[in-house]
């Protein structure tokens, strides 16, 4: 930290940041680029990752596609536009 002697309130906040990543992480996956493809591959050695979004109540990581629903899952791989005329679901992890 650059603070030179920082006070009680900068502790706390930097305590507090440091607690909450700690108590959000996403452990035991990762992501994996397959045939152009993001993909969640089940990883209990993988690096912690964290959501960009939060369920405020709940603390919950919530994901969105392209049609702007709010889900608590998401999809290992997006359709596209070509995969989902040919009737292809993307699988789904949930946390």
């Amino acid at each position: 930290m650059d603070i030179k002697n920082p006070d009680e309130k900068v502790i706390d906040a930097i305590e507090s940041a440091i607690a909450w990543y700690r108590a959000n992480q996403i452990n035991g996956i990762r992501w994996e680029r397959r045939n152009g493809e993001n993909a969640v591959v089940k990883d209990k050695t993988a690096a912690p990752l964290w959501s960009r979004y939060y369920q405020i109540e709940t603390m919950r990581p919530i994901f969105s596609g392209r049609d702007s629903v709010i889900n608590t899952m998401f999809p290992r791989s997006k359709p596209n536009a070509a995969t989902a005329t040919r009737g292809t679901r993307a699988s789904r992890t949930s946390f």
